[in-house]
């Protein structure tokens, strides 16, 4: 599998049980109510085979709940949560997809345009696993060739030890080889669900940040040489509404 277009922060490393006190200070820190313009609005999909728990991850996330009974989402379905990052106002939409094979034609569609894809698998399903690669392959395909593409690695169920049919050996060399960040998550517990949102979108901004900042350069560049010097009041400007038009 090609993945030069691939870019990740701390590749091939197993993350589990990371959280940490600063951290959660961090995460807990509620941003839905902040009114302030958002900086960015990154869309986020999240894919895999049935019943492999990803509603149940977003509903951890974003709700703070959690069941053990949940319906299959048909199609497809989508949240927003913000997000604080250099106090800057980001917004994370992410898209709950269904497994199912009859409604691939409808899922698929909504890839384009995606800044991330997060992979689930069910750690309590040997089978699930081995569909992941079939799972990032389709998200190379239909997602939008002009991004690139963060893919994270998502094993869910982790609280279900004695369950297991995925050994970490297995897990370690797929990611290692293919260059992709994994997470072990646990929608029931809530284990590591919030730092992986938080990482994923310090990351998209990062990424994203630089080249809005390289724009407004390039277009500062391209005004000096055609016009010769600009007020410094002017370059402040725009800089300013550039910072405006997220991505």
């Amino acid at each position: 599998m090609n993945n030069n277009n691939n870019f990740n922060s701390n590749s091939t490393k197993i993350k589990n049980n990371i959280e940490t006190e600063s951290i959660r200070e961090e995460i807990n820190f509620d941003a839905s109510n902040i009114n302030k313009p958002y900086s960015f609005i990154f869309k986020i999909i999240l894919i895999g085979d049935s019943n492999c728990g990803k509603t149940s991850l977003i509903n951890r996330y974003v709700k703070k709940t959690f069941t053990e009974n949940y319906i299959c989402t048909i199609g497809v379905d989508f949240v927003m949560k913000n997000i604080l990052i250099y106090n800057e106002l980001i917004k994370l939409q992410i898209w709950d997809t269904a497994g199912m094979e009859k409604y691939k034609q409808i899922t698929t569609s909504y890839y384009r345009g995606a800044q991330a894809g997060l992979i689930a698998f069910d750690l309590t399903s040997h089978q699930s696993f081995l569909n992941v690669e079939k799972w990032i392959a389709d998200y190379q395909r239909f997602s939008n060739s002009t991004f690139k593409k963060v893919i994270y690695v998502i094993g869910t169920k982790c609280d279900l030890s004695d369950e297991r049919q995925v050994e970490i050996k297995e897990i370690e060399d797929f990611v290692e080889k293919n260059n992709y960040v994994y997470y072990e998550c646990s929608a029931k517990t809530g284990s590591n669900i919030d730092f992986l949102f938080l990482e994923l979108g310090n990351l998209l901004y990062s990424h994203y940040k630089n080249i809005k900042d390289d724009e407004v350069k390039s277009a500062i560049a391209i005004r000096k040489s055609t016009a010769g010097n600009i007020d410094e009041k002017y370059l402040n400007i725009l800089y300013k509404e550039n910072k405006k038009c997220g991505c």
